[in-house]
């Protein structure tokens, strides 16, 4: 009996066994799938019926040259500009199935019953029918070919559209669903009996049977990379075919059993959707590079795994879920990325990263509001640090890391500070001092003899050399709950601290924290700013980082100072630290991304969500031995090679995406060059003179599920630039009449902006009225030009005696005055010339000169005539001529006008200037100046 009961249980026993291993190797193929391994982390924004999409299955989406998405549907199409949808009662109730853009802003609209046109600029539509009466059924794709014709595939074949006509070309393979042009004239069409190739100059189709087990229907696609073609269809295995040659590969291999529609391929990477998500494969490896699946508490924002069309365009992956909607995501960049260790699944995405340490290039500390991570890249090895586990560390929020000497490294936390060594992988206290506890440490600065170190109120100074302590409390009566947050040292020595307070100095010779020091009274506007760090510039500036203030740039003198906000360069005014490179550009990072700015060229490029960055903090910075810069950031630890940024991931021209006039939407707005356009083309608008409500809305077309960051200023209106555009959209109220010009652009980029004039017309009885204020004008200028004439003729008998004095007739043979009349009269004539210069006098005339010299016009005249054998007209052009030429000698010109210097020098007009300048000096004054710059550079 008891026998019985031992192999009954012993049996029992190995049945739980089995179940057990049955359940671990169902959880180990789990572990092994490579949605699970290869899944990567990416936050996807959703667009539903609910938000704005006509129906939630999209069919189809394109993105115009605009940046506009357009999405068909299976109950119309629409536009979205990344915030907001606009919906085309063009096409209200037709099923869009595809979509494409051609040559004169027109988009093709391909639907179930029927093939339109609309243009994007004017908004006209046009249908096109097959040999102008037949209307097509089913259009699948349409593509604009390199010959500049129109390929459409429809139920009933191929269609191709040239100079106006849509011409039946291929009708006997059934359904076509997919077209793929190879080179000008080689292309391949998938159908529903066989795969196509047609020669488009010859019209020779080649047919290729489709193998027994594919059967594509309804949803069909066809892509290359290379030689090889792609080709999917719903409920079908995905093929592969060797257009060299000719021939199909790997017949349903075991790997593509289970991708089938849609795909896509982009930049040698492969898009294909499988039962349980999509696969990202190299095209040239055939490797799984990751996956992107929908997470069970949809975490990611994806709602299911059901995907019925894909679409990317740049860096943005858009998803069309069956009866889900519209999900969209950024999945890749060339600027920015998010630290992930290489070859595991661990990221820092989504880690409040708020320090960090690159011990080399296999060991980092990234410290966290959570912990403290080693991360191994050579073991791929990711150990966290928490004081659950280590109550060493006195707390999981970590506020610096620094590198202490050995394998030391310092850890500074909210709750005091504590040392790491590396090499024993254990915690210690810093001291048992009770100055080190309880105490938030902010920063750290090492000397040559031991480290200063930023806490709450107070700066200490630890002596490695003697392991003494120096306290500089910071004044908290003065200032309360003041804590210093950065250290920084200058040319001088001066140890400068930035607190929550504003910018205090250290003065060695008392040992004491001052507010007192030069240039105190420039940094008044900051004076009670939280500072968030102190640096110091290549040419010994210092870097002042403020909380809302913007950035302030000093020298150590404090006689200089430049302050960079958001009324002129910066994105945010909060700004968290600055790093100056090689090429003397400054990495600013300020709460709306780090801004790049070229002082020598005052070339900016701002950096923010769409090039990779994810979250606005970037505190800390680091740059590597492999020249990579690293911040710290709020949603992640970021990385980017400076030099291999591309400019192509960012687009940063606002586009106007729609106009509401009076609180109506303009489909169309009065262009006064181009007439009625959209309001993404135009250039100028006009207002009636009782309709002065205005509302725009503007997208940059980044598409991150944010609202993007703006500049802008109605010339003509506002006084100043404004910032951060609610809703993506401005509005104007009760403009008055008149022309302004608005000019929007991204904010911290100046490079790209748009431009749109508006009038605002007058009312009718203004006009009226300025029309007879033109007629009273005209008639008052006409009594006026009489006046001036009469006055003319007056002036001219006051001339005459000039005129006179000018002539060579007028000089008698011998002079009248004795010699010694006419010697003291030149003397008192130059001395008078040079002492109170007249010439200066533009006006200036011979009664002027004989009258301060008490003689007759007539005895001036024998003066000049017989001591300097001249004119009047030419010695004073003498004296001006000469003045020039003086101030050339003296002065940068360049800042000025050459006519501008003339008129300093007398001259009154540039006729006259040239002239008597040319007769004096033998050459004009450019040729003269021109002269003097060469002298001037072969002496050098």
């Amino acid at each position: 009996m008891n026998e019985i009961i031992m192999y009954i249980c012993r049996e029992q026993n190995v049945k739980r066994m089995k179940n057990i291993l049955i359940v671990l190797f169902i959880i180990l193929l789990n572990i092994l799938n490579p949605q699970y391994l290869l899944a990567i982390d990416l936050k996807f924004n959703r667009l539903t019926a609910e938000n704005g999409l006509p129906y939630s299955t999209a069919n189809v989406m394109l993105q115009d040259d605009n940046g506009f998405l357009w999405i068909g549907t299976h109950t119309g199409l629409c536009r979205y500009d990344g915030i907001n949808t606009e919906i085309y009662s063009e096409f209200e109730n037709r099923q869009v199935r595809s979509l494409e853009e051609t040559e004169g802003n027109w988009l093709w609209v391909g639907m179930e019953n029927g093939l339109a046109r609309i243009n994007l600029k004017t908004r006209k539509m046009e249908s096109i029918l097959c040999e102008g009466k037949k209307e097509l059924q089913r259009v699948s794709t349409i593509h604009w070919g390199k010959d500049e014709k129109v390929y459409v595939a429809a139920i009933d074949g191929l269609f191709v559209y040239d100079k106006g006509i849509l011409t039946h070309v291929i009708a006997d393979e059934g359904q076509v669903f997919s077209i793929l042009e190879n080179t000008l004239t080689d292309y391949w069409l998938l159908t529903e009996k066989a795969l196509l190739n047609l020669d488009t100059k010859t019209g020779k189709v080649t047919r290729y049977a489709w193998p027994l087990k594919f059967n594509p229907f309804f949803l069909a696609s066809l892509n290359s990379h290379k030689n090889v073609l792609y080709i999917s269809a719903e409920y079908n295995s995905m093929l592969r075919f060797d257009m060299k040659n000719r021939r199909f590969m790997n017949e349903f291999a075991i790997e593509d059993k289970k991708r089938t529609y849609p795909l896509i391929i982009d930049g040698g990477q492969l898009f294909v959707n499988t039962t349980w998500g999509i696969e990202v494969l190299s095209c040239t490896t055939n490797r799984l590079q990751y996956t992107i699946v929908a997470d069970d508490d949809m975490k990611n924002g994806l709602r299911s795994n059901q995907f019925y069309s894909m679409y990317k365009k740049g860096t943005t992956l858009w998803l069309g879920i069956f009866s889900g909607g519209i999900a969209y995501s950024q999945i890749e960049n060339d600027a920015f990325n998010v630290y992930r260790l290489p070859g595991t699944d661990f990221t820092t995405f989504n880690r409040q990263v708020r320090s960090f340490c690159i011990v080399s290039d296999d060991i980092k500390l990234i410290g966290t509001r959570n912990g403290l991570l080693l991360v191994s890249e050579k073991e791929k090895r990711v150990q966290t640090f928490t004081t659950q586990d280590y109550p060493a560390l006195l707390s999981n929020s970590i506020l610096f890391i620094q590198p202490f000497g050995g394998d030391d490294y310092l850890i500074g936390t909210t709750k005091g500070l504590v040392l790491y060594s590396l090499k024993k992988n254990s915690f210690r206290i810093f001291s048992e001092e009770n100055v080190y506890k309880g105490t938030q440490f902010y920063s750290c600065l090492s000397d040559e003899e031991g480290i200063w170190l930023a806490t709450s109120e107070k700066v200490l100074y630890y002596n490695m050399h003697t392991n003494q302590t120096d306290i500089y409390p910071l004044d908290t009566n003065k200032y309360p709950g003041c804590s210093a947050l950065s250290l920084c040292f200058d040319s001088r020595n001066r140890l400068w601290i930035g607190t929550s307070e504003g910018v205090f100095l250290l003065d060695k010779v008392t040992h004491k924290i001052t507010d007192t020091f030069e240039g105190k009274d420039k940094l008044k506007n900051i004076s009670k700013a939280q500072i968030n760090n102190i640096s110091r510039s290549k040419n010994g500036k210092m870097f002042i980082c403020t909380d809302r203030m913007g950035l302030i740039v000093l020298n150590e003198r404090g006689s200089e100072i430049d302050i960079y906000s958001e009324d002129n360069i910066l994105p945010h005014n909060t700004v968290y630290s600055v790093y100056e490179d090689e090429q003397n550009v400054w990495w600013i990072a300020t709460m709306k991304g780090i801004l790049r700015y070229n002082r020598v060229t005052n070339k900016k490029q701002l950096y923010d969500l769409s090039a990779g960055i994810p979250g606005g903090v970037c505190r800390s910075f680091c740059k590597d031995s492999q020249n990579r810069y690293w911040w710290a950031n709020e949603m992640g630890l970021v990385v980017c090679d400076p030099y291999q940024l591309s400019q192509a991931v960012l687009c940063d021209l606002p586009r106007i995406s729609s106009v509401k006039v009076a609180g109506k939407r303009q489909q169309l707005l009065e262009d006064q060059e181009q007439g009625l356009v959209t309001p993404a083309y135009a250039k100028s608008m006009v207002l009636p003179a009782f309709q002065n409500n205005l509302e725009l809305c503007f997208s940059m077309h980044t598409y991150l599920g944010a609202l993007d960051s703006y500049q802008y200023i109605l010339e003509g209106f506002d006084e100043k630039w404004k910032y951060n555009i609610e809703n993506n959209c401005l509005s104007y109220t009760d403009l008055p009449a008149g022309k302004y010009l608005l000019r929007v652009r991204g904010q911290g980029n100046s490079d790209y902006e748009t431009q749109l004039e508006i009038i605002v017309e007058y009312p009718w009885y203004v006009t009226y009225g300025i029309v007879a204020i033109v007629v009273i004008i005209v008639l008052l200028g006409i009594g006026w030009k009489y006046w001036r004439r009469k006055v003319a003729i007056v002036e001219m008998k006051q001339d005459t005696d000039d005129e006179l004095l000018n002539t060579a007739a007028y000089r008698p043979k011998t002079p009248r005055s004795s010699q010694e009349k006419l010697d003291r009269l030149y003397e008192q004539l130059i001395h008078y010339f040079e002492t109170e210069k007249p010439y200066l006098n533009k006006q200036l005339k011979s009664a002027d000169i004989a009258a301060a010299l008490s003689c007759s016009i007539s005895s001036l005249s024998e003066c000049l005539s017989f001591k300097l054998n001249t004119n009047f007209s030419d010695f004073v052009a003498h004296y001006r001529v000469e003045a020039f030429v003086q101030k050339q000698k003296q002065e940068d010109i360049s800042l000025y006008t050459l006519m501008s210097i003339a008129e300093s020098c007398g001259f009154n007009s540039k006729s006259s200037f040239f002239r008597l300048f040319k007769k004096q000096m033998g050459c004009t004054p450019l040729e003269y100046i021109q002269k003097q710059d060469h002298d001037r550079v072969s002496k050098q």
